[in-house]
């Protein structure tokens, strides 16, 4: 192999080397973005499913509320007639 064969392999193994390099840091950055929106994503999740467990219960509690309203107004209209 001759001078200019080794010093173009050498180039092109540095371009490469090069090349690497940013994709390794491309990729890290990439998962560091990845971990952050990871985190944001179980926290709305958290705070969704706590969401629906309020609204399921505060519906409950509206049902029993009319439940009662009802049985109220109709003691209340018994004690009129």
């Amino acid at each position: 192999m001759g001078l200019r064969a080794i010093v173009m392999n050498e180039t092109v193994i540095n371009i490469l080397a090069d090349r690497l390099e940013k994709q390794a840091g491309d990729i890290a950055l990439l998962n560091e973005k990845l971990t952050k929106l990871q985190s944001t994503s179980d926290k709305y999740y958290k705070w969704w499913t706590d969401e629906q467990d309020l609204t399921t219960k505060l519906e409950a509690q509206v049902k029993d509320l009319e439940a009662q309203l009802a049985g109220m107004k109709a003691s209340y209209e018994s004690a009129i007639e």
